[in-house]
């Protein structure tokens, strides 16, 4: 049952063995998409997903959300990944970091733990990416499979 829900998995069928003959079966449409534009869920599905990103503080990009125009432009990507990292994980990380420090690297409150402050140094996504490779292929006008393919390496940076 569970595996119809997501918009990607809309219009999707069913087949299942219902051994109780006193179980009734209701099946509601909520919506129908004709193709026409019509005023149904494929016009507003755009929107939703941009609404839900949104609240959650993501950039559409590192959601997968695909924008046309300026907002497509060369670098969002590592900008996206940048922003993200800086303005939404690294004070959640902090708090975390705060309340791991001052419980359990406290020698008042650990026992007998020997943990210090360091020990609670969190990583980031920057930590395992190559901010420079990663802005090479955002700009580069080939693709990387292309640019592997004649020997270009992105940690290189772009070409002249």
């Amino acid at each position: 049952m569970k595996s119809g829900i997501g918009l990607g998995k809309s219009h999707k069928s069913i087949a299942m063995n219902i051994l109780d003959h006193e179980m009734k079966i209701i099946l509601e449409k909520l919506a129908m998409e004709d193709g026409k534009g019509g005023d149904g869920f494929k016009d507003k599905k755009e929107n939703l997903a941009l609404d839900i990103v949104s609240a959650h503080r993501t950039p559409p990009l590192l959601a997968q959300i695909q924008i046309p125009g300026k907002l497509g432009a060369v670098n969002e990507f590592p900008n996206a990944l940048l922003g993200f990292q800086k303005l939404v994980i690294a004070p959640a990380q902090k708090v975390f970091r705060t309340e791991l420090v001052n419980s359990l690297a406290n020698d008042q409150y650990n026992g007998t733990l020997t943990l210090t402050p360091e020990d609670f140094l969190l990583r980031t996504i920057l930590d395992d990416t190559d901010m420079k490779a990663l802005d090479t292929i955002s700009r580069m006008r080939e693709t990387q499979a292309e640019a592997q393919e004649s020997g270009r390496d992105p940690k290189d940076g772009l070409k002249d």
